[in-house]
């Protein structure tokens, strides 16, 4: 079978390498004895096929071929003597990983005779591969340290999940989050890393599995970003099937490779891939794919999940880490997860559920204002420290009376916890009977003198 009976690369488009892969192709059982042995029109077989066509790239590379000769001849012997063959894409990830090496390059010798990983230049003919390192010589290490693209919130390189149940904004908050990296505007407590010293700002990726272009659209407007060319949009309403080597991870991949966004944000994780979000195995293979993209690409990832449902028997327990949809697999290796719940139209909750840099700390909140002009801000409560401070505040703004199920679930808190509150208050507040119920409803006492005022004059 001729070359010419092949899709040429400049045809198909760049192929794409992944180190992992590399490593793999190497720890396949390609060593310099079985790539010595080969003979002419000798068949290659498994073990070996990817050291053999690595070892046949090294020899063209050193000649002078080029990635696009390489690739079209290293196909042809897939195509005619590997039995049984690769999957063209693997083979085409072969000849990338040679052709990064210039044509002088000695390590191509060692990568010719089957010795070294053509990616990381190191020995593969022995197993010696553990080196122990002191803590003196990881302590005197160069430490670039987190580079913070919104304050704690994002940073680059690292993986920042934000919870949330159906319809409680998360999507909104990424956005506007994103906004702020982008102009360098402000976001709650920080201001985002914005242009740089050449007025170059920063660029974001976002894989939208989800919303539909009205959506995109409305949120473009509403952020005042519908003129930006830094958001790229990947909209796929009908979801990709992102996995080690499939063709949408290959596809992905080359767009940011060309495009080296400082963030990916992928809305939502679930419809990415076709698998079980609830599998593991399935959960930790995606997750590697998506780590090792921000390792090699250096981008911070953001990832809008969803939460369970919240638990009918008692609505008013503030969500945990716990209540994170599917396999652990997902929050296990985020540095940053954050949680969001929307109390009262306009004010929503942001809970702190891991910190790995440690600048926030685990199991505290923030409180946010929303407007659709503006975005979110902080809000500041003086003198409300107490529970028994926020129930008086809650009922005040809520003069026609509330029950202890509707107080837990604006507060966050349990059944148990407010009953106990209400009891603490004493004559502050009044009890009587819903009509036709037998269920109770508390307000503040009409003698009360000294109601709290409302909620917005609180706010600084």
């Amino acid at each position: 079978m001729g070359v010419t009976e092949h899709a040429l690369p400049w045809d198909s488009g760049a192929p794409q390498v992944t180190d992992e892969l590399t490593r793999w192709i190497w720890a396949e059982s390609g060593t310099e004895r079985s790539t010595r042995d080969r003979v002419d029109g000798q068949t290659i077989t498994y073990p070996g096929r990817n050291n053999a066509l690595a070892s046949l790239a090294g020899s063209m590379r050193r000649r002078g071929m080029t990635q696009p000769e390489i690739e079209a001849a290293l196909l042809a012997t897939n195509a005619s003597r590997v039995d049984p063959p690769l999957d063209d894409d693997d083979v085409r990830r072969i000849a990338k990983s040679v052709s990064r090496y210039e044509v002088a390059d000695e390590v191509l010798k060692m990568v010719e005779r089957g010795q070294s990983d053509p990616v990381y230049g190191g020995d593969t003919s022995t197993n010696d591969t553990l080196t122990p390192v002191s803590i003196r010589a990881i302590a005197e290490m160069e430490n670039p340290g987190y580079v913070e693209l919104l304050g704690p919130l994002v940073m680059r390189g690292l993986r920042t999940l934000v919870g949330a149940a159906t319809g409680e904004g998360k999507t909104t908050l990424v956005m506007w989050m994103m906004r702020a990296i982008i102009e360098g505007t402000g976001f709650v407590d920080w201001a985002g890393i914005g242009p740089d010293e050449d007025g170059k700002k920063p660029t974001v990726l976002i894989i939208d599995a989800e919303q539909t272009i009205p959506d995109i659209q409305r949120l473009a407007k509403e952020i005042g970003m519908e003129d930006s060319e830094q958001i790229q949009y990947l909209a796929v309403p009908d979801g990709l099937n992102l996995g080690e080597s499939t063709n949408d991870a290959l596809q992905v991949e080359r767009i940011i490779e060309q495009m080296r966004p400082d963030v990916l944000v992928v809305d939502p994780l679930y419809k990415v891939a076709a698998i079980d979000s609830n599998n593991e195995q399935e959960a930790v293979s995606l997750m590697k794919l998506f780590d090792r993209w921000r390792t090699e690409y250096n981008f911070a990832f953001v990832m809008p999940v969803h939460t369970r449902k919240s638990d009918k028997k008692n609505p008013g327990n503030a969500p945990t880490l716990d209540d994170i949809f599917g396999s652990g697999a997902f929050s296990r290796g985020a540095e940053v997860i954050l949680g969001l719940r929307q109390s009262d139209p306009g004010f929503s909750r942001m809970f702190v559920w891991k910190h790995r840099p440690g600048t926030l700390q685990k199991g505290t909140h923030i409180d946010m204002s929303f407007d659709r002009n503006t975005g979110f801000a902080r809000v500041y409560h003086e003198g409300m420290q107490t529970n028994a401070q926020l129930v008086e505040d809650l009922l005040a703004r809520n003069p026609q009376g509330m029950t202890v199920r509707t107080i837990g679930d604006k507060l966050g808190k349990s059944d148990v916890n407010i009953r106990k509150t209400l009891s603490a208050l004493g004559e502050n507040v009044d009890a009587f009977n819903m009509p036709n119920s037998k269920r109770k409803v508390y307000r503040l006492s009409e003698d009360e003198e000294n109601v709290l005022t409302s909620w917005e004059d609180q706010v600084e």
